[in-house]
Formats: C-alpha cells, sequence, structure tokens
C-alpha cells in the first residue's frame, strides 16, 4: 500500500523524545524512593547529604535526577531551592559556575565578574545563612567537573552553620572511583547509588509503557513488544530500547505499514547506534579517553592485549600529548588504569577475558568491533579538553 494511506503510528513524539521525564520510573523506584528519603531525612534532621548515582550511559540516572527534583519541587513547603544542572553545559560544567548560577538565583543583583571560587562559595554559604534558605542541588554528568572542584563541594559540606541546607546528588558515569574523593563519612551524610543495566523483563516494561502513551492503539502488539524487549536486552539500557521503539515506528510509517512489523524492528536495530557510540567515550574524563585511546591503539596490530602493553602506550600516548600541546600530563599508576578498563568493560567499550598463565591470572583485553575510526575522534576530544 502507498505510504501515508494510514494514520500516524506516533501521536506523541514528547514521550519518546532523550529529555522526556515518564511520571513513573519502572524498575528504579526503589532507588527514587532511597534518594528522597535522603534528602528529607538530611533536611529534617539538620545534616547534608551528597550522593552520587552512577551507572553506564541510558540507565535512568538523569530520569531519576529530573524526577526527584521535580517532586521534590512540588511537595516541599517553605524557603527552598531546588535546581538542575546539566554538567555538559559549558555555563555550568565546573563547580564553580553552578555556585555562581545558585548564588544568582539568592542575590540576582549580585556582581561576580572576576571573583575567585573560594570567594564565591563564601559568598553562597553567607547568604544560604543569612536568608535561611535550603539548597536541593543536582549535577548531571558530573565527572568532569567533580576530578577539578571536589574540594569546594567539601568545603560547602562541611561548614559550621549550614547542617542541613546543602542537599547535593550528583550523577556520572565513573562514581567507582570518583566516589573515594567525595567520602566524608564522619564529616557529611554521603553515599554511592549504582545503577545497572535493566534486565528483559524491565526493558518490557519500559517499552510498553512508552508504546501505551505515544503510539496509536492498534499499532503494535505484545509479540511485537516482546521482540523489541529482546533486541534491546543485548544492550540493557532503556535509552536503547526507546530509540529502537521509535525508531521501528518511524521506519513503519514510513513503508505506509499500518502496524510496526518484525521487518520494520530488525531495519530499526541496524540504525539505532548500539553500545559503542562515540557519546559514551566522550562523556569519560580526560583520563578515561586517554587510557581508552591508549587501548585501542595498541590493538591496532594484536587481537589481545595486557595492561602492560595499554600503560606503555599511554605513556607514549602521554609525550605525544606534550609534544602538540605543550601540556605535560601525569602519568597514572597502573591500579588507576586498571579501575578505569574495568569501568570501560562494564560500559562495554572494551571487552576483557581472564586467562592463567601458571598460578598467575593475566586479563586479555580485546575488541570486537572497529575501532580505526573512533581514534581519531577520541583524540580530537582529548586535545580540546586541554586547551
Amino acid at each position: 500500500m502507498a505510504s501515508g494511506q494510514f494514520p500516524r503510528i506516533i501521536m506523541n513524539e514528547e514521550v519518546l523524545s532523550d529529555h522526556y521525564v515518564p511520571p513513573r520510573l519502572l524498575h528504579r523506584e526503589k532507588e527514587l524512593l532511597e534518594l528522597k528519603r535522603r534528602i528529607l531525612d538530611g533536611i529534617e534532621n539538620e545534616r547534608n547529604t551528597i550522593t552520587i548515582v552512577w551507572g553506564p550511559p541510558g540507565v535512568g540516572k538523569t530520569a531519576i535526577m529530573k524526577r526527584l527534583l521535580m517532586d521534590l519541587s512540588t511537595e516541599l513547603e517553605g524557603n527552598f531551592l531546588v535546581k538542575y544542572f546539566d554538567g555538559i553545559s559549558s555555563s555550568c560544567n565546573t563547580i564553580g559556575k553552578v555556585l555562581r548560577s545558585l548564588l544568582r538565583s539568592i542575590w540576582p543583583s549580585s556582581s561576580l565578574k572576576g571573583i575567585s571560587d573560594a570567594l564565591v562559595t563564601s559568598l553562597l554559604i553567607n547568604a544560604v545563612k543569612t536568608k535561611d534558605i535550603k539548597l536541593i542541588i543536582g549535577i548531571d554528568e558530573a565527572h568532569n567537573a567533580l576530578l577539578r572542584d571536589h574540594g569546594i563541594l567539601k568545603t560547602i559540606l562541611t561548614s559550621k552553620g549550614t547542617e542541613g541546607m546543602f542537599q547535593i546528588v550528583l550523577a556520572t558515569i565513573e562514581g567507582q572511583w570518583v566516589y573515594p574523593y567525595l567520602d566524608m563519612r564522619g564529616v557529611a551524610d554521603s553515599k554511592s547509588i549504582e545503577l545497572g543495566l535493566y534486565d528483559r523483563e524491565a526493558l518490557y516494561a519500559i517499552i510498553s509503557d512508552r508504546a501505551h502513551s505515544a503510539l496509536r492503539p492498534g499499532s503494535y502488539d505484545d509479540e511485537t513488544l516482546e521482540y523489541m524487549a529482546e533486541l534491546s536486552s543485548n544492550e540493557g539500557t532503556a535509552r536503547y530500547a526507546i530509540q529502537l521503539l521509535k525508531t521501528s515506528a518511524e521506519i513503519a510509517e514510513e513503508m505506509g505499514h499500518d502496524v510496526i512489523r518484525p521487518e520494520d524492528i530488525r531495519k530499526a536495530s541496524t540504525i539505532v547506534p548500539g553500545s559503542i557510540s562515540l557519546s559514551k567515550i566522550l562523556a569519560l574524563d580526560l583520563y578515561g579517553k586517554i587510557t581508552l585511546y591508549a587501548a585501542y591503539r595498541a590493538l591496532r596490530n594484536k587481537v589481545f592485549v595486557t595492561i602492560s602493553d595499554i600503560y606503555n602506550e599511554l605513556i607514549q600516548v602521554l609525550e605525544e600529548i606534550k609534544i602538540e600541546t605543550g601540556k605535560e600530563l601525569q602519568v597514572p599508576a597502573r591500579v588507576t588504569i586498571h579501575i578505569r578498563l574495568q569501568g570501560a568493560s562494564r560500559m562495554k567499550l572494551i571487552l576483557s577475558k581472564d586467562i592463567m598463565i601458571g598460578s598467575k591470572k593475566i586479563t586479555r583485553y580485546y575488541v570486537d568491533f572497529p575501532t580505526e575510526g573512533l581514534l581519531e575522534k577520541i583524540r580530537e576530544s582529548i586535545i580540546n579538553s586541554l586547551d
């Protein structure tokens, strides 16, 4: 049949967009409730809290943070300032910029040009005390800012007279190594919450919920949704599942189908970016990118590499960076490289396999996808980070 003969399949595009936050976060209810209780307990018991929500891209970190802040902004009564910050945005990609934004929200007429982060921190603490304001702050994609500015957060959370006035939630893909920097047990209430990949059952529930809200009734059936969930389970992320649903519906419309067919889903699965998407890599912090770049380079002429191979390649990469930019970066310890590689492995940016050589266990790293096209993009991002 000719395209356009059937009514549209997608009736609500907003529900399938990346920035949509559903009223209910399916299979994240437990974590959302824990976050909300931590913040409310901190306010009630006059205790500052900081919570790092971490996990690979697409598992609900942004959604859970936004849902939390949206709920609290409507539920809380009193002198509260609830704000969300996107840590990738140039206007708030450092903690200092975040604090400036908060200070302007409290004192709109304040001029902060040329003022140091230390003074802005002091002014914000004074403003919060003077106006008796309680701040609830969410910083998304916080990994890059945290590397430079975690000391500022400690200053805020441990300042006398501000007890219960600062409740901070950070979202990052690399909490397993960022968290120790912010572990202030005994000084402030700090905690790390990991969000893992979704299983097939959870992905089916998410796809079904979005389809019900976004698609024309009768344009899909349970078998269609089951098939999408099965394909999405290889990725384990809600982002991939929702994108697969949206793309399948768009293809069905283009083909003039009245319902989403298996062939539409199969075609969509070849289009939707999978685990090895450049956005995942570019979301890493500087040393995360350098480590992965060194690993991919070491693998150009080898099937498997060890951490020693990657370490040697990384030293060469740092020397090249020094020659090109004039900036000398510290060589990380091997244990740090190992932790970074573990994180990259969880994100499926590199694969690993342990083998026994005699009584010694050796971890070998490898990839099952082409890396040549990624290398130049990663290198460009590394150099830009140093400008």
